[in-house]
């Protein structure tokens, strides 16, 4: 746990804040780098990926703040973004939403500007676990001490606090917590698998969509199928072993999958119409050489006028020198 990075001035740069940081500026420069390359405005979606991370980071602290109406402490508490204060799957959701109801205003195809985010979202997912775990929050359930990958945290972290209010049974130490799971660690390292996977899928793509649908189907199963068993706040049971977290994660992989062969269906019946990497009226330049076509078209025919003109003109004169031949014969 090291939730301080460093210090400037007197100002403590908190290591959660800093690495939402990172990663909301990698994820524009990437994102953005790949637009490009799929020859989308990337000026336009540079404005829209302010939008859906904006409105995904305020809409995943308002779920939490509902959920946890005792931390609310005025319009301030919207924009604080601390450790273990997010709603991941509904700010996720928002920032979707948001995303295509833009593109869908600037008439570019939804599905080819998610291929190019879906990659640096995955990275961000990364670097928020990495910060979640220096900051002690969403951690681990108890695990034997024997484990080999338990983790302790000192006795001024959450997991401390926690821990001496809820394991009455066991005996603490005095200077740091019982061992814990790093769940933030199973899920940093799963999304940054995820994050290789994604470009390869992005370099052998068949449709526009399929970076985008992995994405959110591993996301699913890394912070429901991977990571909530192993912590301590573990989503509720429903029946049995199974939790809401289970539920979840298969309701959305379901989704994806089936959202999947019905891209692979219209793609076997128009391809033009999934395969949106190549460019299209949304191109930056696209209309421009429409435009020159047309002129150098306009021209030619005006060129091809001309010499038919000259053609006749040059005929009438041969006319009128036979004539002339004519009378002087006679």
């Amino acid at each position: 746990m090291h939730p301080v990075l460093f210090s400037l001035g007197e100002t403590p740069i908190h290591a959660y804040g800093f690495l939402i940081a990172v990663a909301l500026i990698l994820g524009w420069i990437l994102s953005l780098a790949f637009a490009r390359a799929d020859k989308l405005p990337a000026d336009q979606l540079g404005t829209g990926y302010v939008f859906a991370v904006g409105a995904g980071l305020l809409a995943g602290r308002a779920m939490w703040l509902f959920s946890n109406r005792e931390q609310y402490e005025g319009a301030l508490s919207l924009i604080q973004l601390q450790a273990g204060g997010l709603s991941g799957f509904g700010g996720v959701l928002t920032g979707l939403i948001v995303a295509g109801v833009y593109c869908q205003n600037k008439k570019i195809p939804p599905w080819a500007w998610l291929d190019c985010a879906a990659p640096a979202f995955l990275l961000g997912v990364v670097l928020e676990r990495l910060g979640a775990f220096l900051a002690g929050a969403d951690f681990g359930a108890y695990v034997d001490p024997d484990f080999f990958l338990a983790v302790q945290f000192p006795a001024d972290s959450p997991v401390y606090d926690v821990q001496r209010r809820q394991l009455t049974g066991l005996r603490m130490a005095l200077d740091r917590s019982l061992p814990v799971h790093p769940s933030q660690l199973y899920a940093a390292a799963a999304a940054a698998v995820g994050v290789g996977l994604s470009l390869v899928i992005r370099a052998r793509r068949q449709y526009s969509g399929q970076v985008a649908l992995f994405a959110m189907g591993f996301y699913a199963a890394v912070r429901y199928l991977i990571e909530d068993p192993f912590r301590y706040d573990v989503t509720p049971e429903l029946a049995g072993p199974i939790t809401l977290g289970h539920l979840t994660g298969v309701v959305v992989i379901g989704v994806v999958i089936g959202v999947h062969f019905t891209r692979r269906t219209k793609l076997a019946e128009a391809p033009a119409s999934v395969v949106q990497w190549t460019g299209g009226p949304w191109t930056p330049g696209a209309e421009e050489p429409a435009k020159s076509g047309k002129k150098k078209k306009k021209s030619g025919k005006k060129k091809s006028g001309a010499k038919k003109s000259g053609a006749k003109k040059s005929a009438a004169k041969s006319a009128d020198a036979k004539k002339t031949d004519a009378k002087k014969t006679d």
